[in-house]
């Protein structure tokens, strides 16, 4: 037996050692042994981790000790492979290891030197009240700036015949450096396809070189990114980069390391995450949460945007039911919008964006309460140009439309436009009340997840607070009774309340028999009836 080198507190890694998910690690200098075994350095690389299939690289270390020029890596390093950031470590404990008697005696004391506590997680943002050494989340509200610059900006449609490249590139010399060397990029006069909307800034403490724009996969952009045809444009993009706010530290995850993380569509841990949220008013304003390691929401997808070389833009295309193509190029391109965009309103962002713990669950079914990841739209995008960082983007949700039906979560987020209301068809008090009774073990958070997956509707306000059958006091005991026998029955009859009313507001039968069977759909694929 022969005892582990220590650096700093922490054991020196090894050939062989495992790490938390049970993969092994491989170390590339395997000439220089410790005990026997040849030392594992920041890079290096484990055997297929048994939890996501995949082989990991080491990508945190000692950077005060190194081997062949490459830190030591050592117990508690973080290994990159396809599970979360930070659930994969190195596990290179003090104490013996199994090797040739003649390294024991070298490290005899190491006995009574204590253990020293994992290095922090790297992270790709934290406030700048974290001291050096510390990626905990925030405990209490501080404003966005603490932790990186922020931008606005709103989409904009434009006609593809308008638009035209200036053939001048942002006054960034440095940028147009990387842009001449990188071996990628192609002098391609740049095109947006048409039916794309263009990112303009419009306020905020950062904003970025080129041109961003982006087009729903759907048929119609507005679906996704304009609220329906002719509607007010409803996605603003906010886009931040890193601050370095903390400058030095150890405490990031650089951009090399973002940029694997990319390559396997991975995520990376973060301390602060932003949502739109509708206010009383009907408009959508940002808000920050706080991020902590054991929430659950901490992980942000990172993905790398890729030269489309026969237009010169670079693009990143979003998962999901209704995926987004976003759009950037390097140029500086100018654009003749349209006289009338149909946004006539003022804007009204806040200067900065407060960051708040998430709230915690009291019970009841929290509208604003970001319970899924769903409810989160943001990527961490990697341009493979030298001197651009990586870019954070969130976007705002599509304004709800008449007549639309989904699961009351999918209409978190999104903006009534102080125009309709959303109706759970059949009652969210009738559906709770039929779980509890066929379903006894759920527990409080339970039911409030399946409440949140029951069909709805979007409706005028009038319709949902005059003629619905469950609203307010009109959805009495007797009421919620009566629909939790038979919830297939409820909701043809909460329905058919409010037909009359979607006739005078425009609705054909058509349209109407075609949201009845979606709702029946919906309900169908939840398991409340047959």
């Amino acid at each position: 037996m022969g005892r582990r080198v220590i650096t700093h507190g922490r054991g020196q890694a090894l050939d062989g050692d495992k790490t938390t998910t049970g993969a092994k690690c491989i170390s590339s200098l395997p000439n220089v042994k410790n005990c026997g075994k040849g030392v594992v350095r920041l890079g290096d690389r484990t055997t297929v981790c048994p939890k996501c299939s995949k082989p990991g690289t080491i990508i945190t270390g000692e950077l005060s000790v190194s081997y062949g020029g490459s830190p030591a890596a050592v117990d508690g390093s973080f290994v990159m492979c396809g599970c979360p950031m930070g659930t994969n470590r190195v596990i290179a404990p003090i104490g013996q290891v199994s090797i040739s008697e003649e390294l024991s005696q070298s490290h005899a004391n190491n006995d009574f030197l204590p253990q020293q506590p994992p290095p922090p997680m790297p992270v790709f943002a934290k406030s700048c009240l974290r001291g050096m050494g510390c990626t905990d989340a925030g405990t209490s509200p501080e404003p966005s700036q603490n932790f990186m610059p922020v931008g606005y900006f709103m989409a904009t449609p434009f006609s593809g015949d308008d638009q035209y490249n200036t053939q001048h590139i942002a006054d960034n010399t440095s940028l147009n450096n990387s842009l001449a060397e990188s071996e990628q990029h192609v002098e391609t006069a740049a095109t947006f396809p048409v039916g794309a909307v263009v990112f303009s800034w419009i306020s905020g403490q950062f904003s970025t070189v080129g041109t961003w724009g982006a087009k729903s996969a759907a048929s119609n952009i507005g679906e996704i990114l304009v609220g329906g045809a002719g509607a007010p444009v409803a996605a603003f993009l906010v886009a931040m980069m890193p601050g370095k706010l903390n400058s030095g530290e150890q405490d990031f995850i650089d951009k090399m390391r973002l940029s694997q993380i990319a390559d396997i569509e991975g995520t990376a841990p973060t301390r602060v995450r932003f949502a739109w949220e509708e206010q009383a008013d009907g408009h959508m304003m940002p808000t920050g949460y706080h991020t902590d390691a054991n929430g659950g929401w901490d992980q942000v997808p990172v993905r790398n945007m890729v030269l489309n070389s026969q237009t010169g833009n670079y693009e990143f295309t979003t998962e999901g039911i209704k995926p987004i193509t976003i759009y950037w190029n390097p140029a500086k391109l100018d654009f003749e919008f349209k006289n009338n965009t149909g946004n006539q309103e003022p804007l009204n962002l806040p200067p900065t964006i407060t960051v708040t713990p998430i709230p915690e669950e009291t019970g009841g079914y929290i509208e604003t309460y970001p319970a899924d990841e769903k409810n989160f739209s943001d990527y961490i995008l990697i341009l493979p140009i030298p001197d651009i960082p990586p870019i954070y983007i969130y976007f705002s949700k599509p304004d709800v439309n008449f007549l639309e039906v989904d699961l009351y979560e999918n209409f978190k987020g999104r903006s009534r436009q102080q125009k309709y209301q959303v109706d759970h068809i059949p009652s969210a008090a009738a559906v709770k009340a039929n779980l509890k009774e066929n379903n006894p073990d759920l527990t409080t958070s339970e039911l409030n997840e399946k409440v949140g997956r029951v069909a709805s509707i979007a409706v005028p306000r009038n319709t949902h607070l005059y003629d619905s059958e469950t609203y307010g006091g009109r959805n009495n005991e007797g009421q919620i009774a009566k629909d939790a026998k038979d919830l297939r029955a409820a909701a043809d009859s909460n329905f058919n309340a409010i037909i009359p009313s979607l006739k005078n507001e425009g609705a054909t039968s058509e349209q109407i028999e075609n949201a009845r069977k979606r709702i029946h759909k919906l309900n169908e694929e939840q398991g409340l009836y047959k």
